[in-house]
């Protein structure tokens, strides 16, 4: 089907995966874009939208970044002048938005076909927190803007507030299994009878992605059944002005906390993983932890992975998560910033090894009929190039 749309080259803008620094669920998703597009041998330019490798704190203006943009815009500009479609992930902060109205009013102005994908959630957040003139221009922006991906349709509203003839761009595409894993076999997992149990937590180490309460259930836990639950953590510590108050920051400090709350036993901290050493954890672990409030939270990636190894889930209902999770049936709910809650799933998931085999094959049947990494990438591609009129 695709093979008519060879000649109309994409220009994509957006962070090329670094393993180097930490490593984004956006860079992630991205880079299984553009290896599904060669797997199809569809033309494409790339420009890196974080060129100079080094690492900003979340939402913070710096005169680098400023620099960095302008030569990110520049070289979108040469490119569009090859291509026939421009790509690009959204950006939901002011300096991110102005790259991006730059660079489509360049695009419209070729007459290009343009596409955005929001990889998350706070669209509706951004538009109400804006100024009066940057509301304007906004509702101008995706007023040009030909299609709008979200990974899922409980992600479509956060668009309506800027207006009803949004609706008709907005397409859904949900995420898939990145590159950066395997696509494993069905695992049949049961309950260690005397072994302990594994939690696995698998994020960036934001207090808003719930890794905090994730420690303070275990210790909820470890007082109740001593030496019965291992919580594994695993992912980098990242500075963002929305985390404020925060307790953990680092990896002194969360191994402060932990001897100050005598979890060094039943709390291990594994930092950034990849590849074969995020699927041994996902392999030896148990149950799936990502307690998450985030507000930019759309659809967690490492929740598809844990899927994918027929992991039960215990998450929040939040964002676009409740398409991943059926309460109960390969996971569960839990309250956000409530470690009790949290301990209440993890004993409700380990109690009766009958309940946990189903829920683990839920999980994957559920991965298997919404997120495998084919389908993603043929959805994706689908959608950027249906329907294109110049």
């Amino acid at each position: 089907m695709l093979s008519k749309f060879s000649s109309l080259p994409v220009c994509i803008c957006g962070p090329r995966l670094n393993l180097n620094n930490s490593v984004s669920g956006l860079s992630l998703a991205l880079e299984t874009m553009l290896q599904g597009l060669k797997n199809k041998s569809l033309s494409f330019y790339f420009v890196d939208s974080s060129p100079f490798e080094r690492e900003f704190k979340s939402g913070e203006f710096t005169i680098i970044r400023s620099f960095e943009t302008i030569c990110v815009i520049c070289k979108v500009f040469i490119n569009l002048f090859k291509c026939r479609i421009y790509y690009s992930p959204i950006s939901t902060s002011s300096f991110g938005f102005i790259r991006d109205y730059i660079t489509v009013l360049f695009a419209k102005f070729l007459n290009r076909h343009v596409v955005m994908h929001l990889h998350g959630g706070g669209f509706e957040e951004f538009y109400k927190s804006s100024s009066f003139i940057l509301k304007l221009l906004i509702k101008n922006h995706y007023h040009r803007v030909d299609k709008i991906i979200v990974l899922g349709n409980l992600l479509k509203s956060q668009f309506y507030c800027i207006g009803v003839p949004i609706k008709s761009k907005l397409y859904v595409v949900p995420n898939g299994l990145t590159i950066d894993v395997d696509e494993p076999k069905p695992i049949c997992r049961s309950l260690p009878v005397n072994g302990k149990i594994n939690i696995l937590y698998m994020s960036s180490l934001m207090e808003s992605k719930g890794f905090l309460y994730a420690i303070l259930a275990i210790k909820i836990l470890e007082e109740k059944f001593p030496g019965r639950y291992l919580l594994h953590l695993c992912g980098n510590f990242v500075d963002a002005i929305t985390e404020n108050k925060r307790i953990i920051y680092n990896k002194e400090s969360l191994l402060s906390f932990l001897t100050l709350n005598k979890l060094e036993k039943c709390v291990s901290y594994h930092g950034q993983i990849s590849y074969r050493e995020k699927e041994k954890q996902f392999i030896n672990a148990h149950i799936f932890l990502l307690p998450t409030f985030y507000s930019w939270e759309g659809q967690p990636l490492s929740i598809i992975e844990a899927l994918s190894f027929s992991l039960p889930i215990i998450s929040c209902k939040h964002r676009g998560i409740p398409e991943l999770i059926r309460d109960g049936g390969n996971g569960f709910f839990v309250k956000a910033m409530c470690e009790d809650s949290i301990a209440v799933a993890v004993e409700k998931i380990s109690s009766d090894n009958n309940y946990y085999s189903m829920m683990c094959r839920n999980s994957r049947l559920h991965y298997e009929n919404s997120f495998k990494r084919d389908l993603h990438i043929e959805n994706l591609t689908d959608t950027i190039f249906e329907n294109i009129v110049f």
